[in-house]
């Protein structure tokens, strides 16, 4: 499966999306998935390899941040992504 090459300046939420907010507890890179650390209740980046915690991403950020600044995450509808996408694909968090 090909990676996708995120472009951070291309990630521009469409109608109707849904966003949370948090605090980061990383760096976090316009574009990366994250999750919410239960245990420090900050946001962090997603890892797929790692636990089942870590693996549960809960958006996509949809602005930088270094860890302790306020970081914004889609949660739902449209997020354009800047690279062609096909509709009805899965794609993972790897």
């Amino acid at each position: 499966m090909a990676i996708l090459t995120i472009t951070a300046a291309n990630m521009v939420p469409g109608a109707g999306a849904v966003f949370a907010t948090g605090i980061a507890g990383a760096t976090i890179t316009q574009g990366q998935t994250v999750y919410v650390d239960s245990t420090t209740n900050t946001v962090k980046l997603a890892d797929a390899d790692a636990t089942i915690l870590t693996a549960a991403v809960v958006g996509i950020a949809v602005n930088s941040a270094v860890a302790t600044q306020p970081i914004t995450y889609q949660t739902g509808g449209i997020l354009a992504f800047g690279a062609i996408l096909v509709a009805g694909k899965i794609y993972v968090n790897s």
